[in-house]
């Protein structure tokens, strides 16, 4: 019990502070796919960091609370690959002894590595990944596939798939419905989900970020709509939808290494409409590389997930000699 606790704190940095309240959907036609995410927070001190292909795998933007880069949202990735996590109300998984638990970020992972949906829930099944669940994951790709990865009511890890136009989750556990939800949760559910039917084929990036604005929440920090096929990324902070802004993930990864902090984009931002990053941001409000002190603190996080992986890793040798 305490080498999985261990290993689940260190694994869980992506999901220890999960909103507690989040909506996200994935929806496709033949010629788009989408997916939105309204992030809900007490808060609104968030980044959004890219960073580009290296050694350890490919080019990824993360959306991370500003002041703990560890403490990761929601990611995309160049070959499409999105995947995000909602809180849901507790429940167990059995663990499988002849599988080692993840013990570094599990995101990171899977942003890293995986193409498309199939090879994450390959990553899944291959580790242990926690003995307690308390959020549900979605997962989608550029070919227009999705999943929801949850703990069932069996005791063991549920892949949920898509099917029909989209996939929808709140904060209530769609593998596991007896442990119930939130009225805000359900209400939030509904809406999305009747804007969604309605929506049908019909997918835009109005239509989308229009959901996303029926089911915000008083709490939204920020709001997002991802192209998966194109790349490019719309964000709404604090649920203003009158105004976006677009980055292209490509382009900025070409930039190398560099974050924004949303709150800051959007006081540079004085007019309503979509708004092209490169067009509007200058060097005076935001960075085109990561400043001193991000550089400082990305390299803290690295550094402090490399030593906690190796000491996890030799807990579990001690414990498999024994």
């Amino acid at each position: 019990m305490v080498i999985c606790s261990l290993i689940l704190a260190l694994m869980l940095n992506g999901y220890s502070s999960i909103g507690a309240a989040c909506t996200i959907f994935s929806a496709s036609n033949d010629e788009m796919i989408l997916v939105g995410n309204n992030e809900d927070w007490e808060h609104n001190n968030f980044s959004i960091v890219f960073y580009p292909e290296d050694s350890f795998g490919y080019g990824h933007v993360a959306f991370v609370a500003t002041e703990n880069y560890l403490d990761i949202r929601a990611w995309i990735n160049t070959q499409g690959v999105f995947i995000d996590s909602a809180s849901v109300r507790p429940s167990n998984v059995t663990i499988d002894p002849d599988k080692l638990f993840i013990h570094y970020n599990f995101f990171n992972r899977v942003l890293r590595t995986c193409s498309f949906v199939n090879e994450t829930i390959d990553l899944f099944r291959h580790f242990n990944i926690a003995e307690t669940w308390d959020w549900q994951l979605l997962v989608a790709d550029s070919y227009g596939d999705s999943v929801v990865i949850a703990a069932g009511s069996d005791e063991t890890v549920w892949y949920v798939r898509g099917n029909g136009t989209y996939q929808l989750i709140t904060n209530g556990n769609i593998a596991y419905p007896e442990l119930g939800q939130s009225a805000s949760s359900a209400l939030r559910y509904s809406l999305a989900e009747n804007m969604l039917n309605e929506i049908g084929d019909n997918i835009t990036i109005t239509n989308a970020r229009d959901v996303l604005d029926a089911a915000h929440s008083v709490w939204i920090a920020y709001s997002t709509v991802y192209d998966l096929m194109n790349h490019d990324i719309y964000v709404y902070f604090n649920h203003d939808y009158s105004k976006e802004i677009v980055f292209n993930l490509d382009e900025e990864l070409a930039k190398g290494g560099h974050a924004f902090e949303i709150c800051e984009l959007y006081e540079s931002v004085t007019t309503s409409g979509s708004t092209t990053i490169d067009s509007t941001i200058t060097t005076a409000n935001t960075t085109s590389s990561l400043d001193s002190n991000s550089n400082l603190l990305l390299a803290i996080g690295v550094s402090v997930s490399i030593v906690l992986s190796s000491i996890a890793v030799l807990v579990i040798l001690m414990k498999q000699r024994k």
